[in-house]
């Protein structure tokens, strides 16, 4: 223990720097340094001033640096050695959760493979294997046939255009229908139209060679992919002649009946062959061929086998992508409207119809009974149509507002697909509202193959826009199924001479006679009549002669835009509408 200040200061200084020097040796060894760097530290201050306390502030802040950097170390070896103990505890939960799972799937390890896991992981991992196998198997198997499914016939396609592409040897795909298949289901009931698909698969099975791959497309289409490499020709004359008789054999294999349990039945195919380009590489164009293959033999009276070619089957092969083009003018808006007068006896214009156009950008002008078909058959008319009907109202609205003439009427279409759609009316209604377009102004042009079978939801539709005052005009009349019976339940308001009977008025005397018919049951009805198709001045009096009312042709105006049509009565409509 060190003395007292005051004893310090009774003893001279010397005795007692020498017994601080016995009793503290390390600590007097110290004091000596300490009071040099005292002593510089007092002579650094006097010569820095304040760059000393600047670089005090430097030193303090590399010490913190410093420490901060060490605290973080000392945290990650933390984190580390807690991150290592909770994977050893996982390792060893694994470890009794595999002998769980070994155990329930009849492999109990002894008692040298429960301490080592990796043994056990390998087990496992096989097992998995085998499942994982075994679940891929199922997803590319037709459950009901056991034949492999699309999923798993698009692959094949895949890798046998890949050798295709290589050897230069080609392959061919036949697509296989099962004609009135829906008619067997009806008729017999699921149950029976499953074991039908069975009897299909399992005649398929017995035909087809070793190295053919069959497969259920789905619903009642199946496709095998035919091998042609061993033919040694690879003219595609000759390869189209092999797969055809390869087509031939496999339908002589359905005529006999097929015994489905309580019922025997005769089951009928069509079958479509495409010998496959070796350049050809996407399955489903290859697929698609075929289809298109398949639906010629369909059409065929006789012979239920066809062969695709390119030159005959352009259209049907261009038909998905004249869709897409479809698609893609609807919204890009691709599409515009022309408008057509309709004039009384005196010439006077009496309202106008509305044309669908579409121009595409490299195949040019398509005519609308091409590009609605299509509409059709993709079910896309109800969008399409609503668009087409905006562009009717937008125009008429800026036709009527440049020519200011009362009364004038708008003409547009309606397609099947249209009136049997339950929203129709209050989609057609809601827009009328909108654009402010009075419903007592528009006449709806409807075919009679659209009115022929009606639904309720047609009949509904029909009875609703007539209440709201649209007026309906059956249009091509004399075409299709017309009679006096289809008229009296759709009671039009109009009635549309199809342009065939009057481009042949003078030329084919039962055309005249039809004319003449339509134009006396008028006086009997309350009816419009419109002829269509006029396009010279003796045509147009002779209809004047028996009685027809309102006229539509070339002799008048061809279709027009809205602007080049007001322009011809003498208006101007404003730039940008």
């Amino acid at each position: 223990m060190r003395p007292p200040v005051r004893a310090l200061l009774q003893r001279p200084v010397r005795s007692w720097w020498k017994q601080e020097r016995r009793e503290h040796p390390r600590s007097q060894a110290r004091k000596p340094l300490l009071l040099a760097l005292l002593l510089l530290t007092a002579v650094l201050a006097w010569f820095m001033g304040r760059d000393l306390l600047v670089f005090a502030a430097l030193v303090a802040v590399v010490l913190l640096v410093r420490a901060k950097v060490m605290l973080e170390r000392r945290r990650q070896n933390l984190r580390q050695l807690q991150l290592e103990q909770k994977s050893s505890r996982r390792l060893r939960q694994t470890s009794h959760n595999l002998d769980a799972v070994l155990q329930q799937l009849g492999m109990p390890p002894d008692s040298f493979q429960r301490s080592e896991i990796n043994f056990k992981v390998n087990q496992l991992a096989s097992r998995m294997e085998w499942l994982l196998e075994s679940a891929r198997s199922l997803a590319l198997l037709d459950s009901l046939t056991q034949l492999p499914n699309r999923r798993h016939f698009i692959e094949q396609v895949q890798i046998e255009s890949a050798r295709s592409k290589r050897s230069r040897k080609r392959f061919a795909v036949l697509f296989i229908d099962v004609d009135k298949f829906k008619a067997i289901n009806d008729t017999y009931g699921h149950a029976t139209g499953d074991r039908a698909l069975v009897a299909v698969s399992q005649r398929l099975k017995d035909t087809i060679r070793a190295g053919d791959f069959l497969s259920r497309l789905g619903g009642d289409e199946f496709a095998v992919l035919m091998d042609l490499s061993a033919i040694k020709s690879n003219s595609e004359q000759t390869l189209k002649a092999h797969a055809h008789l390869f087509a031939c054999r496999i339908m002589a294999m359905f005529e006999e009946l097929a015994n489905l349990g309580n019922v025997s039945i005769d089951i009928d195919i069509s079958i479509g062959v495409n010998v496959v380009d070796p350049d050809s590489s996407d399955p489903e164009a290859i697929l698609r061929q075929s289809d298109l293959a398949m639906d010629q033999a369909k059409s065929q009276q006789h012979a239920r086998v066809a062969v695709f070619d390119v030159a005959t089957a352009k259209g049907g092969y261009d038909d998905y992508q004249l869709y897409a083009d479809l698609k893609d003018a609807l919204r890009q808006g691709g599409f515009s409207m022309a408008f057509q007068p309709v004039v009384d006896k005196e010439q006077r214009l009496r309202g106008v119809e509305a044309l669908a156009r579409w121009r595409h950008p490299s195949r040019g002008f398509i005519g609308p009974d091409v590009f609605l078909d299509i509409a059709e058959r993709y079910r896309m008319m109800r969008e399409l149509g609503e668009h087409l009907f905006q562009l009717s109202l937008d125009g008429f609205l800026a036709l009527d507002g440049a020519l200011q003439q009362p009364g004038l009427r708008l003409s547009s279409n309606v397609s099947p697909s249209q009136l049997s759609d339950p929203q129709l009316q209050a989609r057609l209604l809601g827009m009328l509202e909108r654009t402010g377009v009075d419903p007592k102004r528009l006449t709806l042009e409807i075919t009679e193959a659209s009115i022929l079978d009606r639904s309720a939801t047609t009949e509904a539709n029909l009875q609703a826009l007539r209440a709201a005052g649209i007026e309906l005009s059956l249009d091509d009349f004399g075409t299709g199924y017309s009679s006096l019976n289809l008229i009296n339940t759709l009671q039009p308001n109009e009635i549309k001479i199809d342009r065939s009977f009057v481009l042949a008025l003078h030329t084919d005397p039962y055309a005249r006679q039809i004319v003449e018919v339509i134009a006396g049951m008028s006086t009997q009805m309350p009816l419009h009549l419109v002829a269509e198709g006029v396009e010279d001045e003796a045509t147009f009096q002779a209809l004047r002669k028996l009685g027809i009312q309102y006229f539509q042709g070339y002799l008048f105006s061809k279709p027009l835009p809205v602007a080049e049509l007001a322009a011809c009565y003498g208006a101007v409509i404003a730039t940008g509408t």
